[in-house]
């Protein structure tokens, strides 16, 4: 027997475990804007400082992932169906992951072959 909670309490744990760790980003989100807004304001006015920039970034990646871990929960691992267009296996093969490429005779060819560089100009061939 293993040692510990049941598999099904420790399943049921992780949603409120992520939205409990969303809030206290989400709440350490809005103290480092405070924070930040303290610092801007003192005077005597100055440019921004590195310190400034830090705390800004760990206020907003603080705060953005907070809500959203708030939101959604476990339901941020969920999967979702992409479109076929928007798919990174658009155009392979399934049963072999090759590349399937229209035939050769449907592309069009480039225009380049029937073009000859003459005298440092680029003219058509039998233009001349």
């Amino acid at each position: 027997m293993e040692c510990g909670m049941p598999v099904g309490r420790r399943e049921s744990l992780k949603d409120p475990a992520l939205r409990l760790s969303g809030v206290m980003l989400l709440i350490g989100g809005v103290m480092a804007f405070l924070h930040l807004s303290r610092m801007v304001h003192l005077p005597p006015h100055h440019d921004p400082t590195l310190r400034e920039f830090g705390v800004a970034a760990v206020a907003y990646v603080g705060t953005i992932s907070g809500g959203i871990l708030l939101i959604h929960g476990l339901h941020i691992f969920d999967e979702i169906e992409m479109p076929r267009r928007s798919r990174l296996d658009h155009g392979l093969d399934q049963s072999t992951g090759y590349s399937v490429m229209p035939s050769e005779a449907v592309r069009p060819k480039p225009q380049i072959d029937r073009l000859r560089l003459d005298r440092h100009a680029l003219v058509r061939e039998g233009a001349l």
